[in-house]
């Protein structure tokens, strides 16, 4: 069925629960002014399914004008939770966040397979901390109207985050007015706690940049970037960006870039500070 729900209320998930939709649900959000909303809450809770179904955001119905929040699934604190076959779209804020709990408790083992994010306003994903994160076979596109406005972005938020192996397999990002992935971890500078980042065949097509890596200060570990293919972006394949030579790694392996520097001249790779 055609679902609409009060998203600023929230279907908020327990533990143990499966949440099964057929290709054909739809669970769209009733417009509000809120600054933050969720259709789908997974908070603190463990070994939970999302299944299927399409969610549906308000950003072309939004009655207010300020915040960027507005998510589809919001995934904050959990542990053992999988999504998968889900799209997000047109939403507020993101499609589908990953976060840590008021307490500063991180997600943990969370598995989102075959995830779709179109046309929303902030980020198809944003993963702020986590532990164990996967995400496989995903697509995110034409994200736009405020910043970053990127089809992925890893982006702690204080130092006390964590991004310890996350995985990003055949992620695909295409149209994003921002990059297609942002790894943007200043927030981290100072921290003990390695960063751990494996993207492996990453395609972006005419995004802004196929990625784009942002930081300051000194963060351990190591961030691989292994056979991506950026093509027709508007600006660089790929720019580094305030990066201390004793921060994390960047290795860059089998990289194809073709057509790229769309609407400005530049480097397909641009290293620089600011």
């Amino acid at each position: 069925g055609d679902y609409k729900i009060d998203a600023v209320q929230s279907l908020t998930l327990k533990s143990g629960i499966t949440v099964q939709m057929t290709p054909d649900t739809i669970l769209r959000v009733i417009p509000n002014s809120a600054a933050r909303y969720a259709v789908l809450t997974v908070n603190g809770v463990e070994n939970v399914r999302i299944l299927g179904g399409v969610l549906i955001g308000d950003r072309r119905q939004h009655f207010g004008i300020t915040g960027e929040w507005g998510m589809g699934i919001r995934i904050t604190g959990a542990k053992n939770i999988v999504v998968q076959g889900t799209t997000c779209n047109e939403f507020w804020g993101d499609g589908f966040y990953i976060g840590e709990t008021a307490t500063g408790k991180p997600s943990e083992n969370i598995r989102l397979v075959d995830i779709k994010a179109d046309r929303n306003r902030r980020q198809g994903l944003s993963l702020i901390s986590g532990k164990s994160i996967e995400i496989v076979d995903a697509s995110f596109t034409n994200t736009n109207g405020t910043a970053p406005a990127a089809g992925m972005d890893i982006e702690p938020n204080n130092p006390r985050n964590v991004l310890e192996n996350i995985i990003i397999r055949d992620l695909t990002t295409a149209g994003n007015q921002g990059a297609g992935i942002i790894i943007s971890s200043g927030a981290l500078a100072g921290t003990p706690h390695p960063l751990g980042i494996h993207i492996l065949n990453h395609r972006d097509e005419g995004s802004d940049r196929g990625m784009q890596i942002s930081t300051k200060g000194i963060i351990p570990g190591e961030v691989l970037i292994d056979q991506p293919e950026w093509k027709n972006t508007r600006r660089n394949a790929i720019a580094i960006q305030g990066h201390d030579h004793r921060s994390f790694h960047i290795p860059i392996k089998a990289a194809a870039i073709s057509d790229v520097n769309q609407s400005r001249p530049g480097a397909a790779i641009d290293i620089y500070s600011f």
